[in-house]
């Protein structure tokens, strides 16, 4: 040490002596300057905190750990070694490292691929942790590991996505000066285990990136999964309490209302929509505003369901809306009500579309109004709107949906999905969204034969199109753009030019028409018209076709470029076809797909379960912001147990419902981003 000058404090001293916690800055880290902390900061690692809920991507478990002497072919085993020599061969590619590694059993071959100048690294000496298998007296590695002196007993690694220019070894080094940082603080703070022991929060964490066994490991990630299940689960309750009440409906009331749904439809409701209907009068029985989803097949009947609140509305002298996310679908919707709401002696709806009709403030006299986003324009007003309907709910957003509820005082809401998207998943098992599933009766199963074709199997498209055309079928054929794309023809299947090869090329000249976003509404209508009545066979058409589209007599649909479609849509369109419970065929056209395109499209074949298909989905994408208007993604802290454990969630269900009302993060708060 220089004359004059004192020692600086170790990490140590400095964490005691200024208290450090979760929210100190990275600048008093050894080892870390200001390009390393850019690079953190620009991965949005601020502070201790930050860093330590960095979470590992995965961990390499080092097991079993044996000696040279009793390895064997093939078989995945650990050793702990010395290595005695070491050459990088950079001219072979992969590049390779032989090491002559040895331990007090023996001497070995080891080969380590993809690394170019690993020989400087791992000298002579180098004490290393090797996982792999034996084969041909060399053993082949897949992972390695310096240990340092604090890990020398443990047999887990974590490793981490991390920014760029930050090493594994220091950001290990990192993570034991915070740990050490927070110690004093951290040792102190009681947490619940997930086994429901007692553990402090410094143990957890340490378990966490410093395990000494994957089981280990796996105890501290399902504790903090429980801990991130907790607090969605406050966040929920949160979100129950702003439905706010309403003034309850009257039963004699209702029961007048469920007399006259009954004698007004045109058919007699089967045993699911019956029961649907009971959920509904249970939810506006009640003094909260109902806020329900209906989850049901393609044909099993929603529409019908759909009718009960907004007719409950109007017959209490207030107002219902239905919200459809295209034209047809909403013009489809007013014509079924029209007729039903007539013999219930209320006015016919009022339809809100595209051009059609520019009102702006809907009168009470006005009972039912359907219409698509115009009905979330900021100029269109409501005097009394009670009861929201949102079909197919999943084609909008959050923020829209929402736009739509904030026009009424509290009213009503049922939101209605073929298919359930991530958010929604996610939120209905969370016990958020109150849940109806409508199933389809025996007589409308749908037999739907789905098969996947790539490369030169799509040579097949063209004959399996004639042979159902020679079966006197009706075919849609579904594309994900309108005109070519030039720079891409092959990969964008677009429907014009489509539509122009089928012309050419059937061998049988058949009617065929085009179906698109951009034709106005009277001329896709009449294209539709004109395929349900049998006057065209083929039908060329984009994703216009996924709702609003009801031809019972569709019997093939092919989709082309099906990768560029998620799951969602896929399911929607399929359910175009074999509506009568005839066979009928979806065939899926992709060119060369991604293994994990593939794996998506062959799973959407094994299934026609909507409700197997969502759940995919939501592992896939995530379930977006519960508390607030992202539709799509993971959470900041992405443990996939919080979304597919069904025992910790009803752990965290439990645990959730024994808080005391003082553990909730108060009103208005958003929660926190630690757990515990």
């Amino acid at each position: 040490m220089l004359p004059g000058r004192e020692r600086s404090p170790g990490i140590i001293e400095r964490a005691i002596n200024s208290s450090f916690n979760e929210r100190t800055g990275l600048t008093g880290l050894t080892g870390i300057g200001p390009r390393r902390l850019q690079a953190y900061a620009d991965a949005g690692v601020r502070t201790l905190g930050d860093l330590l809920f960095l979470l590992p991507k995965k961990y390499v478990a080092f097991e079993p750990i044996l000696e040279i002497a009793s390895l064997e072919q093939n078989h995945s085993a650990a050793i702990h070694v010395t290595v005695r020599e070491s050459r990088t061969l950079r001219h072979r590619k992969p590049a390779r490292t032989r090491l002559q590694v040895e331990d007090s059993t023996g001497v070995l071959t080891a080969w380590v691929f993809g690394h170019r100048f690993l020989d400087r690294n791992l000298g002579e000496g180098k004490r290393l942790r090797m996982l792999g298998k034996l084969r041909d007296k060399a053993f082949q590695v897949s992972h390695w590991w310096e240990p340092d002196p604090h890990d020398s007993e443990s047999s887990c690694i974590a490793q981490y996505a991390l920014p760029e220019g930050i090493a594994p070894r220091l950001h290990r080094r990192l993570l034991e000066q915070a740990l050490e940082g927070v110690k004093e603080r951290w040792n102190r703070i009681p947490v619940l285990g997930e086994s429901g022991d007692p553990m402090d929060r410094l143990t957890l964490y340490r378990s966490l990136h410093f395990p000494q066994s994957s089981m280990e490991a796996d105890r501290a990630r399902r504790t903090l999964a429980l801990g991130e299940a907790i607090r969605l689960q406050k966040g929920l309750a949160r979100l129950r309490a702003l439905r706010g009440t309403r003034p309850a409906y009257s039963p004699d009331f209702l029961q007048d209302c469920l007399d006259r749904y009954q004698a007004i439809l045109p058919f007699s409701a089967h045993a699911g929509q019956r029961r649907v209907v009971e959920d509904c009068l249970h939810d506006l029985t009640g003094p909260r505003p109902m806020t329900r989803l209906l989850s049901g097949e393609v044909g099993a009947g929603k529409t019908a369901v759909a009718l009960f609140p907004l007719l409950v509305a109007a017959m209490s002298g207030k107002q219902g809306a239905l919200l459809a996310p295209t034209e047809i679908l909403a013009i489809q919707h007013a014509e079924f009500l029209k007729p039903v709401l007539e013999r219930a002696g209320l006015a016919a709806p009022l339809l809100l579309s595209g051009k059609r009709n520019s009102r702006r403030r809907i009168s009470s006299e006005q009972p039912v109004i359907v219409g698509t986003h115009r009905l979330l324009s900021r100029p269109v007003k409501f005097e009394q709107l009670a009861a929201v309907v949102v079909d197919e709910q999943h084609k909008f957003g959050v923020r829209q949906r929402f736009t739509l509820w904030a026009k009424g005082d509290r009213p009503d809401l049922l939101m209605i999905s073929a298919t359930p998207i991530p958010r929604t998943l996610s939120m209905t098992r969370f016990g958020h969204l109150d849940h109806s599933i409508l199933a389809l009766p025996p007589e409308r199963q749908r037999r739907v034969t789905s098969r996947l074709l790539t490369g030169d199997e799509r040579a097949q498209v063209l004959p399996r199109i004639e042979q159902e055309l020679a079966k006197d079928g009706r075919v849609l054929v579904v594309c994900p753009a309108i005109g070519g794309v030039p720079d891409q023809p092959a990969k964008m299947p677009a429907a014009v030019p489509v539509g122009d090869w089928l012309r050419r090329h059937l061998s049988t000249p058949v009617a065929l028409e085009l179906l698109h976003g951009k034709m106005e509404s009277e001329e896709k209508a009449a294209v539709i018209s004109r395929f349900a009545r049998g006057e065209s066979r083929v039908l060329v058409t984009t994703v216009v076709v996924e709702v609003g589209v009801d031809v019972p007599d569709a019997s093939m649909v092919v989709i082309l470029g099906a990768g560029r479609f998620g799951l969602s849509q896929l399911h929607q369109i399929r359910g175009r076809v074999g509506r009568r419970g005839q066979p009928a065929q979806c065939l899926l056209v992709s060119g060369d797909p991604a293994d994990a395109t593939r794996e998506r499209l062959e799973m959407f074949c094994e299934t026609d379960d909507g409700f197997r298909l969502a759940q995919e989905d939501l592992e896939l994408r995530g379930p977006g912001q519960l508390e607030g208007f992202r539709q799509h993604g993971l959470f900041h802290t992405a443990f996939p147990e919080v979304l597919t454990d069904e025992s910790l969630m009803k752990r965290a269900q439990e645990i959730h419902k024994s808080l005391a009302p003082q553990d909730f993060d108060p009103p208005g708060v958003a929660p926190r981003r630690w757990i515990w």
